[in-house]
């Protein structure tokens, strides 16, 4: 929280989409992990604790505009219509998800 005595100059600065805008992001419930969403149709997880570097990169099929850690570490990832859900995204240790866990897609009938 920033309060004027702080002074006007960020604790930290990221840059986690240099060529896009960001549109979305989330902490984790542990305060450790930020999962960001750009315009790139990239979404990544940064350590925001020790390193405050990206740990995983991601690419969904179009810009994702949410992204929302669960309370089990799962991370949610919505664009369009469409819902992906990763699993393992902050672990530096285990090889790297390549696929999301599931997937979901709303039907609008009109």
């Amino acid at each position: 929280m920033w309060t004027p005595n702080m002074g006007s100059k960020p604790v930290v600065t990221m840059l986690a989409h240099p060529s896009s805008p960001v549109t979305g992001l989330a902490t984790s419930r542990c305060g450790r992990y930020l999962a960001t969403a750009g315009k790139d149709s990239k979404f990544k997880v940064f350590d925001i604790r020790n390193t405050y570097q990206s740990i995983n990169t991601f690419f969904s099929p179009s810009a994702a505009n949410t992204v929302a850690f669960s309370d089990t570490g799962l991370l949610a990832v919505g664009f369009g219509n469409e819902v992906h859900v990763w699993k393992g995204t902050t672990s530096t240790h285990n090889e790297k998800p390549k696929a999301p866990y599931m997937k979901h897609r709303l039907i609008v009938n009109h």
